[in-house]
């Protein structure tokens, strides 16, 4: 079959019309999470729910205790840093090796489930929490 050019060009401009709209009724991560019924937590809301309790993701547990040390298990490894809530409510870590400060962005509930997004809406952590220490990290 042969295309003339007004067909191709029509072809292209559907296509490309067809590309926006699936793309612009896309929702993040992020987004699907509060459409769910997700809630932002507050820098009051993260550091009281981080102190003293321990979180469990996938492959990892992490303890922060109240004075600011956090000690993650991955396996049979232990890892202790040093932790804080910034004012806009992520919480942030030093690192052992370089001394540089990581952070992670705001994060949501929804139920006993919590993530933390990418700037771009995907996700970048989820985990639940385990109330105290029960690992004995």
């Amino acid at each position: 079959m042969r295309w003339s050019r007004e067909g191709r060009r029509t072809w292209c401009t559907g296509l490309a019309l067809l590309a926006t709209t699936v793309a612009a009724g896309a929702q993040t991560e992020r987004e699907d999470f509060i459409a769910a019924g997700a809630d932002l937590l507050s820098q009051d809301q993260v550091a009281e729910m981080f102190s003293g309790n321990s979180f469990q993701g996938e492959i990892w547990t992490a303890y922060y205790d109240e004075t600011g040390r956090k000690a993650t298990r991955i396996g049979d490894r232990v890892v202790e840093r040093t932790w804080w809530v910034e004012d806009n409510g992520t919480v942030c870590q030093t690192l052992n090796r370089t001394g540089e400060t990581a952070c992670e962005p705001q994060f949501y509930q929804l139920g006993d489930v919590y993530r933390s997004f990418r700037d771009d809406g995907s996700l970048l952590v989820e985990f639940t929490m385990l109330p105290g220490n029960p690992e004995g990290l």
